[in-house]
């Protein structure tokens, strides 16, 4: 199986214990997710590991009950934990604005509902 696993970012995190428990199960669900697509696609897989958790994330914070816990359980996250959504992107930053280095970093997710829909 001829399997091309292209990350689209790789975000290294230094500092507290927490930074990297967190960045370990970022880790896990980027692995998890790409074993349980590969499954079923056996030819070249292409994804963002970071888009799709910013995008669950962004899905977690209208959450509630059951579809909550289960979008905390996906992402690895604790269950009774509060304020972890967006961790990744705010690790990023903070990461980034170390280097003191002059870049534009462009990131663009959005979220589309059927016409109909009630949220």
């Amino acid at each position: 199986m001829d399997t091309i696993f292209l990350w689209s970012l790789l975000l290294l995190f230094f500092g507290s214990q927490a930074s990297r428990c967190s960045a370990q199960k970022n880790t896990e669900f980027a692995v998890d997710l790409y074993q349980e697509v590969s499954l079923s696609h056996k030819d070249n897989i292409i994804f963002s590991p970071l888009g799709i958790t910013l995008v669950l994330e962004m899905v977690q914070l209208g959450a509630k009950g059951k579809a909550q816990q289960q979008i905390r359980q996906t992402l690895k996250q604790q269950e009774t934990s509060a304020g972890e959504e967006f961790f990744v992107l705010k690790s990023f930053f903070s990461a980034i604005s170390e280097k003191k280095q002059e870049f534009t970093f462009n990131l663009a997710n959005a979220l589309y509902l059927q016409e109909g829909f009630t949220v």
